[in-house]
């Protein structure tokens, strides 16, 4: 019900949402959350289901904020906000029947430069007691140092809290970088730049605690992950070619990257002499999918794979075990065949089951999520359509979930024992704690790579509860992100796992023969990262639960269509052997997310870059202190970004039709003429709520768009004036028959530069509007970005934006403190 964002206060996201920089300069592909101005993300409407009709609704205020919602489930969300248009409260006055009322009200609270600081669980719709909390601290430069997660009532000085170092532009650097975490027991897991390069640029070189190194990187150029190397065990990751062996596809030494970047060649190799411990090499057909995956330790348990025209998967070999799917118009299974023997299914209009041959018909609540699966075990669902609840078949409880106000699953019980989970800032579980029996204790921790939200590198444990974690257990992930194998910190191979392309899961022992009881280990996180969960036998993507065995989401997309795809149930666009999800809101293809990429930190030639807040009303006068004045007079030539323009020179700019702009679409200060003009300066020009923006392209030969908008713009309608936003339309059949409907398209793998002028704090309303103008330009291209998945790389605080003889993008400096004051009277 409320907008999802991609990036949280001091955090920045990958395109995911996740996306963040919850170490601020180094950035980490995740999907951590902020609270929005909230969206009914599926508009007011009646369904019709064949029996009755149910009806969405919502109410505005003046201002267009949606202050009541009442779901299908017939729950009644109350949304308040503050002088400033963010949400303080969202709190449930009316519950649906069947609905888990554990949760009735979240609040919100933000500090003086608009972090969000305080995050609150209540169990009443008014007053109450507090559920859950959480806490969080900013340094001055937006940086997250300190969150405190108490999972059973007010924070305290004694809660449980992880911890951010940055070094904070020590020695008079240009930069504040990430330099250690500290996890809730005390443990410090260190971000470490070794002197030289890594240094300057800020590129981090390894991972240590007070064991040693735990991972340490190999480049390819500035960014590439080609090695990651774990000392311990004395098991790398290597894309890199060993001595004797030939060039690769791309007729240079990383044999494990073909020429297209893609990975070929997926190889945990022992350190000491080279042998393959973990091998998978795969071959892809002309629109990008996986055709194979051959295993070069055991040849046995080989893949292949074949695909329809919409690249969706329709079958699947291993040995002698085959699998195939039909799909029906809306990607649902209409049956699967397995071994030969076929399992049939159908739908209704929403897409949910309404049968399977040989199995329980499960069944949805009004909100559609999952409350009976095919097995008949039955779940429960709190108001904002959260898994709370697992029971068996006659109702009698199994496990139970608890969330935080950020929609992270911070507790689960069963039977007498309940683990609590601690995370990062990039919705990366740190420590569990397990309490049984009144004792409580650290049960694991986990230490996660950079380079990507879901690399794991390795799992500490404590295997017989008497609080020393005794066990340490180093993971092997293929190239979609499955765990296939866990070493010991000898480097043994201790167990092994196998899956069918969506999820479910097979361990193996040591010699390759199945574990009938499944993992000796304890072993949790499996398909492509997610964390398994034996008891309701789904995975938990966050804001989602996948079923592997029905091959789908148990609930709709939060953002619904948003996500790009018609079916809101559908798992990755049915390509699971090319796709991956870590969050539960959207896919992307293998071959345009950062797999093998940690993204640099900022340059000394360029301004710090600062996450921008889609929420509320910017105010980035506290920043104003932080930002670089470069150079730049009547007779000097504005000093070159070298970064930011990485991929423009040789670069195509798009060809514009200048008939289709009107001033309040896209416009250039000078020189206009359809296409950009060389030395043309196309930003804003002095202090103003004027916006520039390069959409930089992940490859060469690749357009560059570059616009500019002045008040008032209408910034959706421009993105797709320029091509960058198409329509794709979409023919489906509804409960009132057959409907067209539309849904955005754009290029992925693209990062936004922004530039903007610094406007003053709107202290009262008059401030908001100069000229009767919106201030509030910058806050559209954000969320623009945002919602069709643009990275934003850095936002500048400038006043000129401009683009020379050679295609080159130039920035002037930010205004002056005079220019600013303009805005004030």
């Amino acid at each position: 019900m409320l907008e999802v964002a991609r990036a949280g206060k001091g955090t920045r996201c990958c395109g995911s949402a996740h996306v963040h920089d919850a170490g601020g300069l180094l950035r980490l592909c995740c999907p951590a959350l902020r609270p929005l101005r909230p969206v009914l993300l599926q508009p007011a409407f009646k369904l019709c289901d064949g029996t009755a009709e149910v009806v969405v609704a919502r109410q505005e205020n003046a201002l267009g904020e949606t202050v009541t919602l009442t779901d299908r489930n017939g729950n009644v969300h109350t949304l308040s906000y503050d002088v400033l248009g963010r949400l303080v409260a969202d709190a449930v006055t009316t519950l649906g029947a069947g609905v888990d009322g554990s949760v009735r009200r979240i609040e919100y609270g933000y500090d003086v430069l608009g972090n969000l600081a305080l995050i609150t669980s209540y169990d009443a719709a008014t007053g109450g007691n507090v559920v859950n909390q959480v806490k969080r601290d900013f340094n001055g430069l937006g940086q997250l140092v300190s969150e405190w997660q108490e999972h059973t009532a007010v924070v305290t000085g004694s809660s449980p809290r992880v911890q951010y170092a940055y070094s904070e532009m020590a020695g008079g650097a240009n930069h504040s970088r990430l330099t250690s975490i500290i996890y809730p027991n005390g443990r410090v897991l260190n971000y470490n730049y070794a002197a030289g390069l890594d240094d300057t640029i800020s590129r981090l070189s390894s991972l240590s605690d007070s064991t040693g190194v735990l991972e340490s990187y190999d480049y390819l150029g500035e960014a590439v992950v080609v090695a990651r190397k774990h000392p311990q065990p004395g098991i790398d990751l290597s894309y890199i070619k060993r001595s004797g062996e030939a060039n690769g596809d791309a007729g240079d030494q990383y044999t494990g990257l073909d020429r297209f970047g893609r990975i070929v060649d997926q190889r945990w190799l022992k350190s000491s002499d080279g042998s393959a411990m973990d091998r998978l090499q795969y071959s892809y057909d002309r629109n990008g999918n996986r055709l194979s995956r051959t295993n070069l330790v055991n040849a046995a348990f080989s893949e292949s794979y074949s695909y329809d025209d919409l690249n969706q998967l329709t079958g699947f070999s291993r040995g002698s075990h085959t699998r195939s799917w039909d799909y029906d118009s809306q990607g649902n299974w209409q049956s699967v065949t397995t071994d030969g023997s076929t399992q049939t299914r159908s739908h209704n209009a929403q897409n949910e089951i309404t049968g399977i041959s040989g199995a329980v018909t499960p069944t949805f609540d009004a909100n559609g999520n999952l409350t009976r699966d095919e097995t008949g075990r039955q779940l429960v669902y709190d108001a904002w359509n959260r898994l709370v609840a697992v029971k068996d078949a006659s109702g009698t409880t199994l496990k139970t979930y608890e969330y935080d106000g950020l929609h992270r699953r911070i507790q689960e019980t069963a039977s007498d024992t309940t683990t609590d989970f601690y995370y990062s800032d990039a919705w990366q579980v740190l420590e569990e704690r397990v309490t049984s029996h009144g004792r409580q204790s650290v049960g694991a921790q986990y230490v996660w790579s950079p380079v990507y939200v879901d690399a794991l590198v390795l799992r500490d444990r404590d295997t017989n509860g008497d609080g020393t974690l005794d066990e340490r257990l180093y993971v092997a992930q293929d190239a979609n992100y499955n765990v296939t194998a866990l070493f010991d910190n000898s480097g043994n191979v201790v167990e092994r796992y196998i899956y069918d392309p969506f999820g479910s899961v097979t361990v193996l022992d040591t010699d390759w023969t199945e574990r009938s009881g499944g993992s000796e280990y304890a072993w949790h996180y499996l398909h492509q990262g997610g964390r398994f969960d034996d008891v309701s036998g789904l995975y938990h993507f966050r804001y989602r639960d996948y079923s592997p065995t029905l091959g789908r989401w148990t609930s709709l997309d939060p953002i619904r269509y948003e996500a790009g795809d018609v079916n809101l149930y559908r798992f990755v666009n049915n390509g699971p052997t090319n796709k991956i999800d870590p969050s539960g809101l959207v896919d992307r293809p293998m071959n345009d997310h950062p797999t093998n990429k940690i993204d640099p930190s900022a340059p000394e030639d360029r301004p710090m870059p600062k996450r921008v807040d889609p929420g509320g009303t910017f105010c980035l006068i506290p920043q104003s202190e932080n930002i670089i004045r470069w150079v730049i007079g009547p007779s000097d030539k504005p000093k070159l970004l070298k970064d930011v323009p990485f991929w423009t020179k040789g670069n195509p700019i798009p060809a514009l039709d200048k008939t289709k702009f009107t001033p309040t679409v896209i416009t250039a200060d000078r020189g206009w003429s359809g296409v950009i003009p060389k030395g043309a300066y196309i930003g804003p020009d002095g202090c103003g709520p004027c916006v520039g923006i390069a959409l930089i392209p992940p490859q060469k030969g690749q357009p560059v768009y570059i616009m500019h908008f002045s008040a008032q713009a209408n910034v959706s309608k421009g993105f797709e004036e320029v091509g960058f936003i198409r329509w794709k339309y979409y023919k489906i059949w509804t409960a009132d028959g057959l409907v067209v409907t539309r849904t955005r398209v754009a290029p992925g793998g693209y990062e936004a530069v922004i530039c903007g002028a610094l406007m003053p704090e709107p202290k009262e309303p008059d401030f908001k509007r100069v000229n009767n103008q919106r201030l509030y330009t910058l806050e559209d291209v954000v969320k623009t970005c945002h919602r069709n998945g643009i990275k934003i790389r850095c936002f500048i605080p400038t006043s000129g934006f401009a683009l020379d003889e050679n295609n080159q993008i130039w920035w002037t400096r930010d205004p002056a403190p005079s220019e600013v004051e303009r805005y004030k009277r």
